[in-house]
Parts: structure tokens; sequence; C-alpha cells
């Protein structure tokens, strides 16, 4: 059934068209009824003249291409929870909020494409950084604005869905399914091949995880919705995330189940090369707090059919030592391709207090800033 479904055809997002030849074209604009872009650059260290072209110029290059699509229902748009991520310790609900930027979002991506490299690398500097985490979220905030405005213009009905951390699957087609590196993968293989010592940031806070499988439930879901949106109203907007439930993830039960399982799992560690490898990149994620309404979502979910039903996850919440320890199995046997031992048993309970000795040890001779506490030693 799915071979039948699915037909692959040859693309670039950085292109014209999509990059899609006459023939492609042709058939596409004359089959699809939905589109769900999800393509884009993903690396929060990407610099900004990249991001900019994949993940803007990129999104705003495929409503030109559904406009011509005679039997279109909706356009989704997968964005990210943290386009909003100035808004620390604060309740985002599912809505466009005004750019933190002064001037209008389309000047701002006017003026960013006559910027020359060193003008580019100095408003990432100056500017970008002074406000967003990355460039990849400040390109996904902007495109949020833009997005919004193409479509409206063009008649196409528009849905955003914004997820927050993407991790491995819930049940579907198993638990803990994963599948490469990229992204909050990169937790679990840096801890897994000893790259860091400790991961930075604070005990308490949330870490907003969502299985990708309910993420991809939460999509299909909104491409419904988004039909009955008016072409000339704002978009439809769910968020896939689980902040707000009653039991949040949080920095402590993340890389305390993550560095423990390798410790378990891969007990002989590997020689030292300095007492203060620490990883930063993640730190806006597990320093701070973020509490993402996903009243749409939840209100998607009850009403979806059984083959669609997150059951409950984006309202309860997850028993998250369960699923973290099975996302850790899970990358082992499906990303790194090694024999894993399921029947392994890990005293999770004993282990997850985070120690801080090693935060003391390190801040006498290094650069620990005040808001770092080292969540886990390896």
């Amino acid at each position: 059934m799915v071979v039948r479904k699915v037909v692959p055809i040859v693309g670039d997002i950085t292109l014209d068209r999509l990059g899609i030849s006459d023939q492609d074209l042709a058939m596409i604009q004359h089959d699809t009824t939905v589109v769900i872009h999800a393509a884009g650059a993903v690396s929060f260290t990407s610099p900004l003249g990249v991001s900019i072209d994949m993940n803007l110029h990129g999104t705003l290059r495929a409503p030109e291409v559904a406009k011509g699509m005679r039997s279109l229902a909706s356009f989704v748009h997968i964005s990210t929870g943290y386009v909003n991520s100035f808004m620390i310790g604060q309740r985002i609900k599912e809505k466009i909020y005004p750019h933190p930027f002064e001037g209008d979002p389309l000047r701002i991506f006017e003026s960013l494409c006559k910027m020359t490299l060193q003008e580019m690398d100095e408003y990432e500097r100056d500017v970008v950084l002074k406000v967003y985490p990355n460039t990849y979220v400040f390109a996904k905030s902007l495109t949020e604005h833009l997005i919004r405005s193409q479509c409206q213009s063009k008649g196409i009905p528009l849905a955003i869905v914004r997820p927050t951390v993407v991790w491995g699957t819930l049940s579907e087609p198993v638990m803990g399914w994963s599948n490469g590196d990229l992204a909050a993968n990169a937790i679990i293989l840096s801890t897994a091949l000893r790259e860091f010592q400790a991961w930075c940031g604070r005990e308490t806070a949330v870490v907003d995880l969502i299985p990708v499988d309910v993420l991809v439930k939460t999509i299909l879901l909104s491409a419904t919705r988004a039909t009955a949106v008016q072409p000339d109203r704002d978009p439809f907007i769910a968020v896939a995330g689980t902040s707000t439930t009653p039991n949040p993830a949080t920095a402590q039960k993340l890389f305390g189940v993550v560095t423990q399982c390798w410790q378990n799992a891969v007990p002989a560690p590997r020689k030292r090369v300095s007492n203060d490898i620490r990883n930063r990149i993640f730190r806006f994620l597990t320093s701070n707090t973020w509490y993402f309404e996903n009243t749409n979502a939840c209100q998607m979910d009850r009403e979806a059919p059984p083959e669609l039903s997150s059951e409950g996850v984006l309202e309860k919440g997850i028993d998250w030592l369960k699923y973290i320890h099975f996302v850790n199995l899970g990358f082992h046997e499906y990303v790194l391709k090694e024999k894993v031992d399921r029947t392994m048993v890990i005293p999770y309970q004993k282990l997850l207090p985070i120690q801080k000795t090693f935060a003391s040890e390190v801040s006498k001779s290094s650069v620990l800033q005040e808001e770092d506490v080292a969540l886990a030693r390896l």
C-alpha cells in the first residue's frame, strides 16, 4: 500500500520551483491535495546565511509550487516551538506574536537578502544572537510571519505545527525507534562516545520532549484542520509538546537517565582528555523553561480516530524514565547498529539525583558560568 501511494521525486529547496522537473511538477500539481513542508536545516550552529537560505527562502518557495495545485486543500508548515524563545518563563499560546525586532518582518527579510557575507556575520553576532539562541530559531521565527502573509495573498489555507524537542518514537513502529544523529540525538551520541564530561543547565528546567510518532500524528491532524481555515485569516497553529502536562520532563530526568544508561551499557569509559569538556550547544534548552500551550493539539487529539490518537500524551505526559531508557536502547540498536540487551535493568531511581561535585571541581580553574550547573558527570 505504501509503495503505491509514495512517489519520490528529485527536488532542492534552495532552487526556484524547489528544483522540481516539469514532468514531476505537472504530476504533483494535478494530484496533490495537501502539502506538508518539513524540509530545512536543523543544525543549531549553521551560519545565518545558510539558515536563511534553507529555512526561510526554502519555505517561501514551497507556496509558489503549491499555488498551482488545482485541488489543494491545505498547506502545513513545520516550524519549531522555540520561535518565541525570547519569552523565557512564560506561557506561550498557539498564535503568532509580534516579531521582537523593530520593523516589518518583510523589510527585515529584504534587508537580509541585500547583505554581504560580512554584514550577515555581523548581523548574526550583534543582533540575532542577542535575542535568539541560534540562527535556526531566528529563521523559523521570521518564516512564520512571512509564510502567513504569503499564503494569505495566494489564498492557501495554512496550518503551522510547532514541535518542541523531537525524539525517538513512543510506540510506532516500536518504542525507542530513532534514526540519525542530528538535533536531540546528538545528546545521546556525544554521551555514548564520551565526548563530553558534563552537560550544562539547571536541574529543574523543563525540557519539552515530544516523541516523533506523536508529532507525525499531530501534523496529519493539522492538515485536516487547515482545510477549514479561511485563506485570508490567521493560520491554524498546533504545538506538539509536553511542557504544560502535569508531568513534564526535566533536565535532571533527561541527563540522569541518559548518562546512567550509557555508563551501564558501555561500562569502560574512554580516557579523559580534560576535566572540563562540557556541552553548551543545548544550554538554552536545559537552562531555561518555557510553557508551550498546546490547546489546539489536545483538542485534535481528543477527537482523533484511534490510529491518530496520542492516547493522552499531549495532555497527561509520559513515563519519562521508561521512555528515555528505551530511546537510549533504540539509538544503540538502530543508529549505532549494535547488539542491545533489552533485559538490562538499571537502578535509575538511585542514580537520578545529580551530583554537583563536578561543577565545584572545575569552577576553581575554568570558565564555568554562574548560570551553569554540571548536570551529569560522565
